[in-house]
């Protein structure tokens, strides 16, 4: 049986706990977003943190001492993902995920916005991503760059809207640069719609 607690003055889900006993705990500011979550799921199998294992990786088991000192579910053994925010918007601007048994480095996701308060540019180990909006706020294009061992793979998402803000075409376009391994690519979805605002078709390469 799965149990879901709730902080009884703001009603936030504050642990999801699981019938072995073990749960996920989750932390929140003072303006009730996320700052920090703890997964039920150790750093791993070495029941020490990650940060103060002395060989990382090398465990295979725990000591009875070391399994008392990080029982599984301790604060201390667990796995917590991190959120930041901007001191003066509350925007989120950071993701730090934990380092684990398969992933020994912290990961990041980094947020930018703009003035009006859209998240402009998300960065992580992959690569990264870029809007364009329109004046009411509609993503226009998507820009995405792809880190890969040959080099940067990019591509472009070109959206349109109807004037009532309905979906009407979205393009997919490659950037071939000289030097870059990214493949020249295109491919567009269109989308029509009825008197009645319901979805009448939509036309790709495949057909309608």
């Amino acid at each position: 049986m799965t149990r879901w607690t709730f902080d009884e003055a703001t009603g936030l889900l504050s642990r999801k706990e699981y019938a072995d006993g073990q749960g996920t705990d989750y932390t929140y500011t003072e303006s009730g977003q996320h700052r920090e979550r703890l997964w039920a799921r150790p750093r791993g199998d070495t029941g020490i943190p990650a940060g103060d294992d002395p060989n990382p990786g090398r465990r295979t088991a725990v000591s009875a001492q070391e399994s008392k000192a990080f029982p599984p579910d301790s604060a201390k053994n667990r796995l917590a993902t991190t959120y930041t925010y901007d001191e003066k918007t509350n925007a989120l601007i950071e993701i730090a995920y934990p380092a684990t048994e398969n992933r020994k480095t912290e990961s990041r996701v980094t947020y930018a916005h703009d003035r009006d308060g859209r998240v402009k540019t998300v960065t992580d180990a992959t690569g990264s991503r870029a809007f364009d909006y329109d004046a009411q706020g509609r993503v226009l294009a998507e820009h995405v760059t792809v880190h890969t061992t040959a080099g940067p793979v990019k591509y472009t998402l070109h959206r349109s809207w109807t004037s009532l803000g309905q979906p009407e075409s979205v393009r997919l376009e490659g950037e071939k640069n000289a030097g870059a391994p990214s493949p020249e690519i295109a491919h567009e979805v269109a989308y029509t719609w009825d008197s009645l605002g319901r979805l009448a078709s939509v036309t790709s390469l495949a057909g309608t």
